[in-house]
């Protein structure tokens, strides 16, 4: 993996759903890209890692300085009432989607695409009585 630079440690959430890891982030460099386009899905715009090919990824990323971390699920999913306005950028921000309970839920990327959300009148998961729908 000579083609990589050392860069400083940026962090990347990824999030255990369903014996697979989701994380969304852009990569500058297409050497980077390159090795993760096995795992990227156009149509969500997010990667999807079998649990077992996680460490390797993790690995792979270490060494072009991103710390791919596993991020707890609830504390950065949102809920939204159905049939009601998104906060703006919602979308861009989710890692995935589900309605739950009366609730679009959004598992979003990172802190602060959970502050701005919940700035925008969504509610924090961990804030209800509504489960976990990740």
């Amino acid at each position: 993996m000579a083609e990589f630079h050392r860069a400083s440690r940026r962090r990347v959430n990824a999030f255990a759903v369903e014996e697979r890891y989701l994380f969304k982030h852009y990569f500058e460099r297409d050497a980077v890209f390159a090795h993760l386009r096995p795992f990227y899905e156009h149509s969500q715009y997010r990667f999807d890692v079998p649990a077992a090919e996680f460490p390797v990824v993790r690995s792979t990323l270490a060494e072009a300085g991103y710390a791919l971390v596993e991020a707890p699920v609830p504390e950065f999913v949102v809920l939204v009432e159905q049939y009601t306005a998104h906060p703006d950028d919602i979308f861009k921000q989710s890692v995935a989607q589900r309605t739950v309970e009366g609730y679009n839920a959004f598992l979003l990327r990172d802190e602060d695409a959970v502050t701005d959300a919940v700035r925008e009148g969504a509610v924090r998961l961990t804030e209800t009585d509504v489960e976990n729908p990740f």
